[in-house]
This record gives structure tokens, sequence and C-alpha cells, in this order.
């Protein structure tokens, strides 16, 4: 059983998580650009406040202005002067006050909206940080939510098949056991040379399914000539030599000739009269035979399938009803 890995499990979680976090981040900028509306609205009114208190102060300066001009033009009047060098002096000097005390507030209005255009830009640059900022930790917190979440599905993903490898192991020896009690009974003896020991039992004459499906593994050991068959769940080996048939104790004679990979079936049906080695073929089809599934073999045109209970093949008749029926029903082969 392939279990999904960690990391599949964080993609996975993200994409759950994907509309709410977005969700959130929705939410979290909303609070922050309403901010920036509000403190904008109330910064820049503050500032067209601060420009009509100005105009005030154009107005009593002009008003000022006006008053001295009046004060001025009397009491030229009551000295019986016009239009003398005295006065024209006293207008140039009223003109250059009035100018400077323009100049003066035109200097304080800029101070003044400036200064709030200043704390204006501030207070929305903190807002906007404050913004990412939350951004951020709304980022963090998800992703933090999916990786628990992900190591919590791991670990109980692992632990569950860890339980389930448990429960097929005990299950399996169970099954030996009864199988080892059963092979001694009916042969009056706990040792059997032509056996194999698995965790599913012990294979032998009563052999179904392939040697794979019991858990065992095929290999040839170049330094004693023998094939092993190991288990793969125990680790337990069983050797015998190249060409013996482990479930018969018996050798094909054509197994000098060649072998398929289990080491004791022959690929070939001999030699023929020019003593030429008879070597088979891959037909493409396959049969039921002893409760497996067995490739059909060709030579020379006809057809032949291994029969594990009698050591040697059949021959095998793809074109008549017995044979598509059941491998078991077709004649042994002549030689």
């Amino acid at each position: 059983m392939s279990l999904p890995t960690y990391e599949e499990l964080l993609k996975r979680n993200r994409e759950l998580l994907k509309d709410q976090k977005n969700k959130a981040l929705g939410d979290s900028d909303k609070i922050y650009d309403t901010q920036i509306t509000d403190v904008t609205g109330t910064y820049n009114k503050a500032i067209d406040q601060a420009k009509t208190e100005f105009e005030d102060e154009y107005q009593r300066n002009a008003v000022n202005r006006q008053i001295l001009e009046k004060k001025i033009a009397e009491h030229n009047a009551n000295l019986g002067l016009r239009d003398s060098g005295l006065n024209l002096t006293q207008q140039t000097a009223l003109e250059l006050s009035h100018n400077n005390q323009r100049g003066k507030i035109d200097l304080a209005r800029k101070k003044t909206t400036d200064s709030l255009s200043q704390k204006l830009a501030e207070a929305v640059s903190t807002i906007q940080i404050n913004k990412s900022a939350a951004r951020g930790n709304i980022e963090q917190s998800y992703e933090q939510l999916a990786a628990n979440n992900a190591s919590s599905e791991y670990k109980a993903n692992v632990e569950a098949e860890t339980e389930r490898q448990k429960a097929l192991l005990k299950y399996q020896q169970e099954i030996q056991k009864s199988l080892i009690k059963a092979s001694s009974k009916s042969t009056g003896s706990s040792t059997k040379t032509n056996l194999i020991n698995t965790t599913n039992g012990l294979v032998s004459r009563n052999f179904t399914g392939s040697l794979s499906e019991n858990g065992v593994t095929v290999t040839y050991n170049p330094s004693t000539g023998n094939y092993d068959y190991i288990d793969r769940i125990t680790g337990k080996k069983t050797s015998f030599p190249k060409g013996v048939n482990p479930y018969k104790g018996t050798t094909h004679q054509n197994v000098k000739y060649g072998t398929y990979s289990n080491g004791y079936q022959p690929n070939n049906l001999g030699k023929d009269e020019n003593g030429e080695i008879m070597k088979l073929k891959d037909s493409g089809m396959t049969d039921e035979m002893n409760g497996q599934i067995q490739r059909v073999f060709t030579y020379g045109g006809k057809y032949y399938i291994w029969d594990g209970s009698i050591n040697d093949y059949r021959g095998y008749y793809p074109n008549t009803t017995k044979a598509k029926s059941s491998a078991l029903t077709v004649k042994k082969m002549t030689k």
C-alpha cells in the first residue's frame, strides 16, 4: 500500500484552506483600507479648514491697510498736506507693510498645510505597513495550519499502516503455523526437504499461486550453484541445486539445455533428431494451471503449457473448447 507523502498532504491541505485564507486576507485588507479612507478624509478636512482660517488673515490684512490709508489721509489733511513727499513716503511704507504681512501669512499657511500633508502621508504609510504585516501573519498562520494538518494526517496514516502490517504479519504467522501443523500430521514428520518456508505457510506439493504471490524471491547463487528461495518478509531461505523442482524434489531431463528464471522449468523440449535444441517461444497466450495463470509456449506450430504438479509440459490446444475452459483437461505431451 502506497501512502501519500508529507509533501503531497501539505499541498492538498493548502488547497483545502485556500478559499478560507483568501477570505481572511480580503477581510483584513478592508479594515486597513477603511482606515486609510478615514484618515485621508480627516486630514484633508483639516487642510481645507486651515486654508479657510488663513483667508481670514488675508482679509484682516487688507482691512488694516484700508484703515491705515484713511488715517494717513486724515492726518495729512489736518496738516494741510496734499500730494507732498511725506504723503508719498507714507503710502510706500504702507504698501511695503501690507506686502510683508501678506508674505508672513503665505509662509504660515504653507507651513501649516505642509505639516498636515506630511502627517497624512505618515499616517497612510503606517497603515500600509500594518496592512502588509497583517497579510503576512495571515499567510503564516494558514501555512502553519496546513503543515500541522498534513503532519497529523501523515502520522495517522503511518500508524494505521503499521498496525495493518502488524495484523497482516500476525495473520500470516498463524496461517503458517496451521499449515506446518497440518503438514506434520499428513507426513508424520515436521521436516521435508522439498519445502519452501514462507510467511504464508509451507509451499509444497499442494502449492497454489506463483512464487511472487507467496512472497518468495528466487535468486541464483553462483558461489554454490544453487537457487535460493527467500521469503521477503521473514528472510527465511531454502536452497536447491539448479534444475531441481522444489515442489517435487525432482529434476526434468531437459534442464541441462537451459531453464527459465525459476531454475527448474526447461525453456526447451530437448533435442530434435538432428541434435538441435528445441527452444520454446512465448505465444502471447495464458491459461490457468494448478490455480495460477501460466504462459503458453510454442514450438514447431504446436503449443505447450507447464504443469508443475508433474514437473513437465502438457500439450495445449487453443482451438478446442476444453483447452480454453481448463488447461488441466488437455492431453499430456508425447515425446
